[in-house]
């Protein structure tokens, strides 16, 4: 009808995606002001956190590390009916991956802080096993340095939970630690005694390193057996 105003419409501008994995998106929110104050439209949820995509038994593994003293994400909200979560955002954090690099650029393979740092992984990856965590994409790049001015050392958090689960299973701690040998070796080349002060500090931390070991062990030759098969 002529002289009829039209309507306004307002492009839908998705938030930027920062990581994904198999099961999982992470994407970043806008800004709503510094406190818990969320807005919810019809396709967006803005919050001053970061927002994830992922099954909601992932509220239940967060639990359990922070029942145990390990740290993670706080979760802030979940939206059960479109399976949600908000969660922290680790701000002035760095991966271990990029700490590493940034170690070994300065020519400092041997510096000692790594090795304290390997022996509080072992610990805190002793730890999540004893409560039969299973985190299933162990990586240096889904460990995070958060340094904050009250803390005389960086805390180590861990996050991207999307292949977690719990087994009580040998085996699958054993693989859990292979894919983190894996992931350290491939990245970071050279950083043999590294891996074995994790593993050492694991064994003495964890309540059934024996079995545990023993598995990580056969899922090793396993894996050499594969790759001499081609």
């Amino acid at each position: 009808m002529a002289g009829k105003k039209q309507a306004k419409t307002h492009e839908y501008a998705p938030p930027p995606l920062l990581r994904q994995s198999v099961r999982a998106k992470l994407v970043g929110t806008t800004s709503f002001e510094n406190n818990l104050s969320i807005y919810k439209s019809t396709s967006l949820c803005v919050v001053n956190f970061l927002f994830v995509r992922l099954q909601t038994d992932v509220v239940h593994l967060i639990i359990i590390f922070f029942s145990t003293g390990i740290s993670a994400p706080v979760v802030y909200f979940v939206d059960y009916k479109y399976h949600c979560i908000f969660l922290e955002e680790i701000i002035c954090s760095l991966t271990l991956r990029d700490h590493i690099n940034s170690i070994e650029q300065c020519n400092s393979c041997a510096d000692q802080g790594l090795y304290k740092l390997a022996e509080r992984i072992g610990q805190i990856l002793a730890k999540m096993h004893n409560e039969n965590v299973i985190h299933g994409d162990l990586t240096t790049s889904n460990i995070l340095l958060r340094h904050r001015p009250e803390d005389t050392e960086p805390e180590l958090v861990l996050i991207d939970f999307g292949l977690s689960y719990i087994s009580a299973l040998p085996e699958d701690k054993g693989v859990d630690l292979f894919v983190l040998e894996k992931a350290f070796l491939s990245t970071h080349p050279n950083t043999d005694m590294l891996f074995k002060t994790l593993l050492k500090s694991y064994t003495a931390t964890s309540k059934m390193s024996a079995a545990v070991i023993k598995k990580l062990d056969e899922v090793r030759l396993r894996g050499r057996k594969r790759s001499m098969m081609g």
